[in-house]
């Protein structure tokens, strides 16, 4: 398992999602994922990107899409679940 991923190269919100996919089961939890979306044709692309992310369970902070890299958090596997006690 990876901590960290980098992906670059990607001209749009669907490319990157496909490489998403691809690499997202070698991040581990609590790993992060850096996106270079400077080739992105603007905001809402990367807004696209975003959803995408959040979709996929990765979290990001607000404002992300306005970054021209963008980074998000995989939660660690029992991360958001209440634990009855």
């Amino acid at each position: 398992m990876s901590d960290l991923l980098l992906v670059v190269g990607c001209d749009g919100a669907d490319n990157a999602s496909a490489v998403v996919t691809a690499v997202l089961p070698m991040l581990g939890g609590g790993g992060l994922l850096a996106v270079d979306a400077s080739r992105f044709s603007g905001a809402a692309e990367r807004l696209k990107l975003c959803r995408m992310l959040a979709h996929r369970g990765l979290r990001y902070h607000e404002g992300a899409h306005i970054e021209t890299e963008m980074v998000a958090r995989k939660p660690e596997p029992l991360e958001g679940f209440a634990i009855a006690s």
